[in-house]
């Protein structure tokens, strides 16, 4: 939670005192949640440089002392290498921890060592304070499934991306998107695209053509544009591709349609074909869907055939089942 150091030694003065002491390491502020938290202190030595007298180290909450550890040991090294440690159960909020120190019937100063790593015997590590969260018992389960238990009034004050959360008193579980806490239903849709032919186009017979002149209907991954006749894939992946398309009363022959892939030219569609006999009575509806591995930037484009004898009208409105295509990416290949 937060975490301050100190690489030089700090003098207590003789002139010290319990009401008046000297700062070791100034006012390191966190943000609690309401949970216990461990605050600790250490440092390489500290001595109470004259007999008959002790030193006292103190750690502080919001200016207030906590709790106070003293040493009447006399002689440099005296109390070597030791961590102070206390528990205490913060409010949530806004909080400062500090580190104090003085003496009491002592003659002389005292001293709290600090250094620098590798700087020399007995000073080569900085002194510190460190404050850290403890996890309750009960949190032990979401924090192993990657979510905190909390209220709607504790949440992680200093949340990152991605962290979840499950609030007790609004049974809500939440996702924090970087800006705000969300729903995870609230979360970025899938790669998808669907594109429409709201007006009829004609095919020549015996022609396998492009379907052109789509209008979008919805698109999350920027796969289409209005310059473009075909879906351009941006995120590699398994997309389930759909498409259908019904062709005028007519009842010679066949009709046919497909979608292909980075075909410039058209022809007999590479990916899948839909194909249905002619029928005199009513339009000659067809669809398809496939699941592909698609590359990021592979184009897909629908065609269509026919060879009813003279050219025939691929229908576009919605009344009588308008052309269309559309990609959803299901995921993502090892």
């Amino acid at each position: 939670m937060g975490y301050s150091q100190i690489t030089s030694a700090v003098t207590v003065t003789a002139s010290s005192t319990d009401a008046s002491p000297v700062t070791v390491i100034p006012a390191l502020t966190v943000v609690c949640d309401g949970s216990p938290v461990l605050v600790e202190f250490f440092a390489p030595f500290w001595a109470n440089n004259a007999a008959g007298g002790y030193l006292s180290i103190g750690i502080t909450q919001d200016g207030t002392l906590k709790n106070r550890w003293a040493t009447n040991y006399a002689g440099a090294n005296a109390a070597a290498g030791q961590t102070l440690q206390l528990r205490t159960t913060p409010t949530a909020g806004v909080h400062t921890f500090a580190v104090t120190a003085n003496v009491n019937g002592n003659p002389a100063a005292g001293s709290i060592s600090a250094g620098t790593y590798g700087a020399g015997a007995g000073t080569s590590a900085p002194a510190f304070l460190r404050v850290s969260k403890i996890v309750q018992a009960t949190q032990w389960p979401a924090v192993t499934t990657g979510s905190i238990i909390c209220t709607s009034s504790t949440r992680p004050a200093s949340p990152f991306a991605g962290q979840q959360i499950y609030e007790t008193d609004t049974s809500k579980s939440l996702i924090y998107n970087g800006t705000a806490w969300v729903s995870p239903q609230a979360q970025t849709v899938p790669p998808m695209c669907r594109i429409a032919r709201t007006s009829g186009q004609s095919f020549s017979n015996t022609v396998w053509d492009f379907v052109t002149g789509w209008t979008e209907i919805f698109d999350t991954d920027n796969m289409w544009t209005s310059a473009n006749n075909y879906i351009e894939i941006q995120t590699a992946g398994v997309y389930l591709v759909q498409y259908g398309g019904a062709y005028a009363i007519n009842g010679t022959a066949d009709r046919l349609v497909g979608i292909s892939r980075n075909d410039s030219v058209a022809g007999n569609s590479s990916l899948h074909t839909a194909n249905q006999d002619a029928i005199a009575v009513s339009d000659t509806s067809m669809q398809g869907s496939f699941l592909f591995n698609l590359a990021a930037l592979d184009k897909l484009r629908f065609q269509s055939y026919h060879n009813s004898g003279a050219a025939t009208l691929l229908l576009g409105t919605a009344g009588n089942g308008y052309a269309y295509m559309s990609a959803l990416l299901v995921g993502k290949t090892a």
